[in-house]
């Protein structure tokens, strides 16, 4: 199976740890489907802390403040990853 690898800091940029996670135990999905999977829970999340949510967002410790941008960070770093595979 494969699976994402995890960043180890907010700030790892690393890439060459990178291993797409397309298919699960329970499902297997085309890489393209994957890739809009993936750009959905990124646009849920900037919603959520962006526009009218940004006052509720900054009402959250800094430690979640952090791991919810490093959340972010990381969705958005494995859809370059994974756009790249397409081409």
């Amino acid at each position: 199976m494969n699976t994402l690898a995890a960043s180890t800091s907010p700030h790892d940029t690393e890439a060459s740890n990178f291993t797409p996670a397309y298919s699960t135990c329970t499902e297997s999905l085309p890489l393209s489907n994957f890739i809009g999977k993936k750009a959905a829970q990124l646009h849920a999340l900037l919603f959520l802390i962006s526009g009218e949510g940004h006052d509720q967002f900054t009402r959250y410790s800094a430690e979640i403040q952090n791991n919810v941008l490093w959340l972010a960070t990381d969705l958005a770093s494995d859809l370059r990853q994974l756009s790249g595979e397409l081409q």
